[in-house]
């Protein structure tokens, strides 16, 4: 065990009781306690600067419930639940000046059912099945008009995906088979002419 780590080792080896871990420059890294050498109960895992990184509980070693992550700045980063050791259940990630960035649900450790993405100019929203995009996406500007229309299949492109300028008007249209380009692609300028025209079979152009 690092020598600058601070807790008790058992006669077989196995971390046991309170523990504090420390970076190689002597600040604490991280505190909690272990059980026969898996970590047991609250965690607290810091930046080298002694801010909160992130906040947990473990159970048998793995991580169990509800666990917190902060940025540098101290507010929060993102929010979600365990089981076991996997994601399972909500979970939202934040900006560093609160605003949603993500948004979701995990079941086992797979994302699935809902989710949206935002940015200061986008919003981006769709579903999961077993962490793979299934069905229609859309994308948004932040003036509300749709960026993005398009339908995914087992996590890959499917179909028509259309892409549009910030006043509306469109900009590309994509076709895919099965994340493969096939089909016309074409792109348009803000006038609305065509630009570019190209035909792919199976990727292939």
């Amino acid at each position: 065990f690092p020598s600058h780590d601070k807790g008790i080792v058992d006669a077989d080896m196995k971390m046991q009781g309170k523990w504090k871990i420390y970076y190689p420059g002597g600040k604490l890294k991280a505190e909690g306690d272990y059980k026969d050498g898996k970590r047991l109960g609250k965690w607290v895992f810091f930046y080298s600067n002694g801010q909160i990184e992130q906040v947990g509980t473990y159970t048998n070693g793995k991580p169990d419930g509800e666990w917190k992550w902060y940025h540098l700045n101290g507010n929060i980063l993102r929010e979600e639940f365990y089981i076991s050791g996997r994601e399972d259940g909500e979970m939202k990630e934040y900006d560093p000046n609160g605003k949603i960035v993500a948004s979701g649900q995990y079941i086992d450790g797979l994302k699935t059912g809902k989710w949206e993405f935002k940015s200061d100019s986008y919003r981006y929203a769709g579903s999961y099945i077993d962490d793979s995009q299934t069905g229609n996406w859309k994308g948004y500007f932040d003036n509300g008009r749709k960026a993005f229309d398009g339908d995914y299949l087992n996590g890959l492109e499917n179909g028509e995906h259309r892409y549009f300028y910030e006043d509306g008007k469109l900009r590309e249209i994509r076709n895919y088979k099965l994340g493969l380009p096939d089909g016309e692609w074409k792109s348009f300028d803000e006038e609305g002419e065509p630009i570019l025209f190209t035909t792919y079979r199976a990727g292939v152009s």
